[in-house]
């Protein structure tokens, strides 16, 4: 992690931020009602040792992650810039299979926003696959809307599938067994009558 602009998070832990309140302001930190942490953006590593050991002595939890760790506004054009459609202007749902229009399409990040800031395992995965920037085009998968909300901030199976599912080999393959499926059940059908 480099030493520019690292945010730094404090939230409840075995005891709760609001009795630390006072310090946590001198400190420089504000508070952010919407999501109920205590937030700053620090300029060097020294400054998120403070905070680090300061949550530790008192029993608070403290986040540190870098701006690649957050959505930026242009995500959806760096995903299109580097991937075509399929067919037409028909992109394949990386998580159900179904062609949408890109008219309809949403654009969700495989590793979502919230594991890539506050999950250790999924920071690992990023890492490992060479995603520095959660808004890297390799984590980035065509989604249907349905998919892309019932999906949300999850991992396991559904990282797996928007992987796999940005991958036109792997689509094609997923289609050819439906239909090599179909065959046999329309064949099975056919026989029994």
């Amino acid at each position: 992690m480099d030493d520019k602009n690292i945010y730094v998070e404090i939230m409840d832990g075995e005891k709760l931020t609001y009795f630390h309140r006072t310090d946590l302001y001198k400190m420089g930190y504000r508070f952010r009602k919407k999501d109920k942490v205590w937030f700053q953006i620090v300029p060097n590593r020294s400054l998120v040792e403070i905070a680090q050991n300061y949550c530790k002595l008192n029993s608070l939890i403290c986040i540190v992650y870098t701006k690649n760790s957050l959505r930026d506004n242009h995500y959806r054009d760096n995903y299109f810039n580097n991937n075509r459609p399929l067919f037409k202007d028909y992109y394949i749902c990386a998580y159900c299979m179904k062609p949408i229009h890109q008219d309809q399409i949403t654009i969700d990040h495989i590793i979502s926003v919230r594991k890539a800031k506050y999950n250790t395992f999924y920071k690992k995965i990023l890492e490992k696959l060479k995603i520095d920037n959660v808004n890297d085009e390799k984590n980035l998968a065509a989604a249907c809307k349905s998919c892309n909300s019932r999906k949300g901030s999850k991992g396991g199976l559904w990282v797996i599938r928007g992987f796999l599912g940005k991958h036109y080999p792997w689509i094609i393959l997923c289609y050819m067994l439906g239909l090599i499926l179909l065959i046999f059940l329309l064949y099975i059908i056919i026989t029994v009558n």
